[in-house]
């Protein structure tokens, strides 16, 4: 029983370290030239609290374009403002400075074992490190689709070159119909196909939340079944050993690609 008690004090730790990070917009369909209001948040569940990190890259895709956009982010609300340039479906993307942690060797193993990254457990078994803290430098990778109007283009697929990028195969906006249809993402890590990773779906519908998991397959690829309702995340986290040992042991990437039907 305390060895039980142990693993789940552990586990609510873990679950309390390892947030994702999305961008929120205020609604996700606009009309051309309205102003569009963005939150950055972190949390579980689309429970986001202030993300307080520095964007690195704020890329704007849209018609064909691309715009790197030099935003002032709101102190106390962290949120920014930005206008839409055109019609049809658009894509944002963002990256933030690199940041450090370090955990306890029991916390750093249950978060490997919750996230799917077994490749680094196994890694820290076979060479007796699993007693060791995780130094671990993390970094975000962020991305948004909305709908400008009634126009649908093709930027929803467009790659952006995020180190690790969720990219949608269809259109989430076509979806017309209220029963749930399946819609085909592929996860890539430095522009290639991730085999074996799980990839989370979270989807929020007048406050009920419904989260699903799933392996990417040899081409990268997952299929999450859903309505077109409410608010969807989709994401992900890839780790590798980082370049500068004596910096940190681990370079997490997490991802994530939000879109929605609140107008």
């Amino acid at each position: 029983m305390k060895k039980f008690l142990l693993i789940l004090f552990v586990l609510i730790s873990v679950w309390g370290l390892a947030h994702e990070f999305w961008l929120n917009p205020s609604k996700f369909y606009y009309q051309k030239g309205e102003l569009v209001t963005i939150f950055l948040q972190v949390g579980e569940n689309f429970e986001g609290e202030k993300w307080k990190g520095t964007i690195t890259r704020l890329t704007y895709y849209f018609a064909n374009q691309t715009k790197n956009l030099n935003v002032r982010v709101d102190t106390a609300t962290r949120s920014f403002k930005m206008n839409v340039e055109s019609e049809g479906t658009q894509v944002l993307i963002l990256q933030n400075k690199p940041s450090f942690i370090e955990l306890d060797a029991e916390k750093f193993n249950a978060y490997l074992q919750e996230d799917g990254l077994e490749e680094v457990l196994i890694y820290r078994q076979k060479n007796g490190l699993e007693k060791t803290p995780g130094r671990e430098i993390y970094e975000r990778c962020a991305k948004l689709i909305f709908q400008v109007g009634e126009k649908q283009t093709e930027t929803f697929k467009k790659i952006t070159n995020l180190p690790l990028e969720i990219v949608a195969m269809e259109n989430p906006y076509l979806i017309r119909k209220a029963q749930a249809q399946n819609i085909r993402f592929k996860v890539l890590f430095q522009q290639k196909p991730l085999v074996g990773l799980k990839v989370r779906f979270w989807q929020k519908i007048q406050g009920e939340l419904f989260k699903y998991e799933a392996i990417s397959n040899a081409n990268g690829e997952v299929n999450f079944k859903f309505a077109p309702s409410g608010k969807i995340m989709i994401s992900a986290v890839k780790m590798i050993a980082h370049d500068k040992p004596q910096e940190a042991d681990w370079h997490s990437y997490w991802a994530s690609l939000v879109f929605g039907y609140e107008k």
